[in-house]
């Protein structure tokens, strides 16, 4: 908030305070952040618990189609990845100069 000072005039200036925070504490933060959801992200798709469905036309006669529908799971690597990825951006932004 910034402070109001009366001059000998007796109009207000405003002066800004030095912040103890600046950007790089929000851009910090902002990594630690990002890095903690890719951690817990790849967490719940490397224990296999986030699946997609494909569906594939198994036979084809005519204007009749069969279509199958099955649930895979998403390549536990990708969560892997993740993780390795949300720690790197946690430890960046966890560092100081």
């Amino acid at each position: 908030m910034p402070e109001v000072a009366l001059p000998a005039r007796g109009v207000p200036i405003l002066r800004r305070r030095a912040c103890a925070r600046g950007p790089e504490s929000t851009v910090r933060r902002t990594l630690i952040a990002i890095g903690l959801l890719c951690v817990l992200a790849g967490a719940w798709i490397g224990f296999g618990h986030l699946h997609y469905t494909r569906t594939q036309t198994a036979a084809s006669l005519g204007p009749l189609i069969l279509k199958t529908r099955t649930q895979e799971p998403v390549p536990v690597a990708l969560g892997y990845g993740l993780i390795v990825l949300g720690v790197v951006l946690a430890g960046f932004g966890a560092a100081r100069r």
